[in-house]
């Protein structure tokens, strides 16, 4: 499933996106919370999430089942994101103009 979903996602990406967000907004709505994030984006972030822990998998088969990852740190992410950000610090964003990353010797 998660293959035709990838397969679907680069055929047609704003409805792949689309269809995550809404499956997203579903999940929020089930706990009874606004979500305090562009759903789209996140949609993003856990296509991301899930490709790249499929694509791990590859990469070390011997010590990493498919879909492990996605199976142990899915639901913790999404309950996280689902709790909010009340009652945590606050982590400072990157800067708006973070200079050169790497200094150059003259």
């Amino acid at each position: 499933m998660a293959t035709e979903f990838t397969l679907y996602s680069i055929r047609n990406p704003d409805a792949a996106r689309a269809l995550a967000a809404e499956l997203l907004r579903g999940l929020y709505a089930r706990v009874g919370v606004e979500p305090d994030v562009d759903l789209d984006d996140l949609a993003r972030l856990v296509i991301a999430v899930v490709e790249g822990a499929r694509t791990q998998s590859y990469v070390e088969p011997d010590v990493l089942a498919p879909g492990r990852l996605e199976q142990q740190f899915r639901p913790r992410i999404l309950r996280g994101l689902a709790a909010g950000t009340s009652g945590l610090p606050q982590v400072p964003g990157p800067p708006s103009d973070p200079g050169p990353t790497v200094e150059t010797a003259r």
